[in-house]
């Protein structure tokens, strides 16, 4: 099985535009559990005028998928389930994002990657090793049976070798 913590930015990408991340998300089988701290809805809110303006769902569908199909799919935890990895997670995330200090905290209490579409996440947990964090190109290779060290790998040679 794989865990992931999703971030917002990949949640908006599945509401705005995305349908290979639809398709990740949405996916039948049991290989992948997904996770998201409950602070990206309160992210998901403060951008929902940015949803209704690039999207085509109504009003009506993105309040339905917020409520009802995505959290069948991921499961939002509670500040309670990481609340003891958040001081960790805060000194790590105030080197790019204090605002990504959530995603980070889940990712170290479940030892599970962050999937995000956040260029600065994926290259600070490159440099740093502290938490892993991946892109949706390398979602789809760890899903295709790749390992994460080989995924960790070509990430390297794409973020940080220029």
């Amino acid at each position: 099985m794989i865990r992931l913590v999703v971030d917002t930015n990949i949640i908006l990408s599945a509401l705005i535009k995305s349908r290979k991340i639809k398709n990740i998300i949405l996916k039948k089988d049991n290989i992948v559990k997904l996770y998201t701290p409950a602070y990206a809805y309160f992210e998901i809110l403060s951008h929902y005028n940015k949803i209704l303006k690039h999207t085509t769902l109504s009003e009506n569908d993105i309040w339905f998928i917020l409520t009802e199909i995505l959290p069948r799919h991921i499961r939002v935890c509670g500040e309670y389930l990481y609340y003891n990895k958040l001081k960790e997670a805060f000194q790590i995330a105030k080197q790019f994002d204090e605002k990504d200090t959530p995603f980070i905290a889940l990712s170290l209490k479940l030892d599970a990657p962050i999937w995000t579409g956040d260029k600065n996440m994926i290259i600070h947990s490159l440099r740093t090793g502290k938490y892993i964090a991946l892109g949706t190109q390398a979602v789809e290779d760890l899903l295709k049976g790749k390992s994460i060290e080989e995924i960790k790998e070509n990430l390297k040679k794409r973020y940080l070798t220029k």
